[in-house]
């Protein structure tokens, strides 16, 4: 069974202050400057104007919807029709069913103070070795193949 496709248009602004997106984001593992911890935005639909307001705690939010609702009418007149409040949800932690594997390990990387490294293991570390090596025709199309890329590059 599939999905009919989405024809229909959102609910769109025609007037300034008609219709206001707003979100709340937090808290930060990091504070701000003053001990910030969360920030709410306000986002005009009809101007596309946003406006974003700091927060120490999450139940400041509506104290800040106040002053953001008396600053455009303040300066231009105009006022919000209505609000329209959605409950907001939160999603608990749930657990995972993905399997976990772990990385896969090809060798070992080496950090020097200028250098860094990766050795790994049972690969010749140079030309001669290389080219007594069983492999040495694999060894010698790898090796070709990086001298054509650095050429290219």
């Amino acid at each position: 069974m599939t999905k009919a496709p989405f024809i229909g248009k959102g609910e769109r602004a025609n007037e300034l202050l008609g219709l206001i997106h707003t979100d709340v984001c937090g808290p930060f593992s990091i504070s701000a400057r003053g001990g910030y911890l969360y920030f709410i935005t306000f986002l005009d639909d009809f101007s596309r104007y946003g406006y974003v307001y700091l927060m120490k705690h999450k139940t400041e939010s509506f104290e800040k919807f106040k002053e953001y609702k008396n600053e455009p009418e303040k300066e231009i007149g105009a006022s919000s029709q209505a609000i329209d409040e959605q409950p907001s949800t939160t999603q608990g932690l749930r657990r995972s069913d993905r399997i976990s594997h772990g990385p896969e390990r090809y060798g070992f990387l080496i950090i020097d103070d200028d250098n860094v490294m990766l050795i790994d293991h049972n690969e010749p570390t140079t030309y001669q070795e290389a080219m007594e090596s069983i492999e040495f025709a694999k060894w010698l199309e790898a090796m070709k193949a990086e001298m054509q890329s650095m050429y290219d590059n």
